[in-house]
């Protein structure tokens, strides 16, 4: 577990600070100098490894005990159980705020806390308060204009973005961290201990769960990669279990799909020979899982450990994988199936039929794009008018409807505000040799926004 507040904390000492807040901010950086702090937080960093999450967040709570906190204490732990204890943390800065109102670096975690919370209007009045005294400061007038456009104030967020392109302090890497710490919502650690307490009671699902979190945990936009550790330790408790014989056919599968990624990802065992024993895939009859995410896991290991090719795989699994998600409508097995024909005159059958059946975001985009690069799809077609209604935040529908909207030449400006929302949610993929989230698309759409609200006061002007 490590400070969350890292990167605040580091633009703290960059800034020179007022002489009415230089006192509060030295004590801040004593409370998270403190040695018992370092001891405590080294100790969470083993309980968070071993599903123990809120015991973590007690340890450190615990080193400032709650009768003699101080303010500046409750502050830095408030930032440092951000991401892991997301209630004690909300708490604790709502009560440095309430105390604190004009401290700039107190309003600042706050606006985080209320963004993070979607309470927009909050979150820019806090966040104000912040670049009054640091105007100079792009990641935050970046995070300004996202909750000034979520409440309808259009030009200000315009013109919160414009001070973002022309301050000189901030890294847009930071401020592509800084929104998916607020609005990812993802919680890995946590939903890993959930199920661990589940797997305890005896639930197979929560077991099949844990195993297909750990193989690929996903703790920001950027990083999704198996946790060996962490799967290592999971395993051992499923297998420690007492199970029925009802869930034998499960088991068996989340085993096969579990052990298979620990040895992919700790250079274990043969994968080969994991998934023959378990009788998957490579077995003499080649079967194939039911459960669609422990099939998906298996054949992800398959691809990365190249122990098929693309070609071999389609012909060897593609047909009977399609035919099971037809059948079970799983929208994993969907997906295996979507994969392995990729490039293929199959690929956008399966698609559209696992939009028709599952009704999931990437089968939709997928369809909608294959069918945007070629040139058959406009704003009134009914599969994207659908999508768009189902998913008004998704970056790659709101990108379709940019792009059909300008050759249109319809009027821009509320799929523009859309399009930025969607943006914020999640970033598209910055196109590149390693294309990655990042802010490029959004930064692109604030330009058009400008020009789009200079053309519509011209307007106003002329008709005047």
């Amino acid at each position: 577990m490590n400070l969350k507040s890292a990167l605040l904390l580091a633009c703290l000492m960059m800034i020179s600070s007022a002489p009415a807040h230089a006192e509060f901010i030295d004590d801040v950086q004593e409370a998270s100098a403190s040695p018992a702090l370092k001891r405590a937080l080294a100790d969470a960093s083993n309980l968070v490894r071993a599903g123990e999450v809120e015991r973590g967040n007690a340890l450190i709570l615990d080193v400032f005990p709650k009768e003699k906190r101080t303010l500046a204490q409750s502050f830095m732990l408030g930032n440092v159980l951000f991401k892991h204890g997301l209630e004690e943390s909300y708490a604790l800065h709502e009560l440095v705020a309430s105390k604190l109102p004009d401290e700039p670096y107190v309003q600042l975690e706050w606006g985080l806390q209320q963004h993070r919370a979607g309470r927009y209007a909050e979150a820019a009045a806090a966040y104000q308060v912040y670049l009054k005294a640091n105007p100079n400061h792009a990641t935050f007038w970046g995070l300004q204009a996202e909750c000034l456009i979520r409440t309808g104030k259009t030009k200000d967020a315009a013109n919160a973005w414009a001070r973002s392109e022309r301050a000189t302090q901030g890294r847009l890497v930071d401020f592509e961290r800084i929104v998916c710490e607020v609005n990812s919502h993802l919680t890995p650690d946590q939903d890993r201990e959930t199920l661990r307490h589940r797997v305890e009671m005896g639930d197979v699902e929560a077991a099949r769960k844990l195993v297909a979190l750990d193989s690929r945990f996903e703790s920001d936009w950027w990083n999704n990669e198996c946790q060996p550790d962490y799967l290592k330790l999971d395993l051992e408790l499923i297998q420690k279990q007492k199970w029925s014989d009802a869930d034998s056919r499960k088991l068996a599968e989340l085993l096969s799909a579990g052990e298979s990624n620990l040895a992919a990802a700790s250079e274990g065992e043969d994968v080969a020979t994991i998934l023959k024993k378990r009788g998957f895939f490579l077995d003499e009859q080649q079967t194939l899982p039911q459960d669609g995410m422990m099939l998906s896991r298996m054949l992800g290991v398959i691809k990365s450990k190249k122990l098929k090719s693309a070609d071999e795989s389609r012909e060897l699994w593609g047909p009977r994988i399609a035919e099971q998600a037809r059948k079970t409508k799983d929208a994993e097995c969907y997906n295996a199936a979507a994969n392995l024909y990729i490039g293929t005159e199959t690929y956008a059958e399966i698609v559209r039929d696992a939009w028709k059946d599952v009704r999931d975001v990437r089968f939709a985009t997928a369809l909608l794009t294959q069918r945007a690069q070629e040139s058959k799809l406009s704003l009134s077609d009914p599969e994207l008018i659908d999508a768009a209604k189902t998913f008004p935040e998704d970056a790659t529908i709101a990108l379709i409807l940019v792009q059909l909207t300008r050759e249109a030449k319809q009027p821009l400006l509320p799929v523009l505000e859309r399009a930025i929302k969607a943006e914020y949610s999640k970033f598209s993929l910055k196109v590149g040799l390693f294309p990655r989230p990042g802010a490029t698309t959004l930064r692109a759409y604030f330009g058009l926004l400008k020009t789009e609200l200079e053309k519509a006061a011209n307007n106003e002007e002329d008709k005047k």
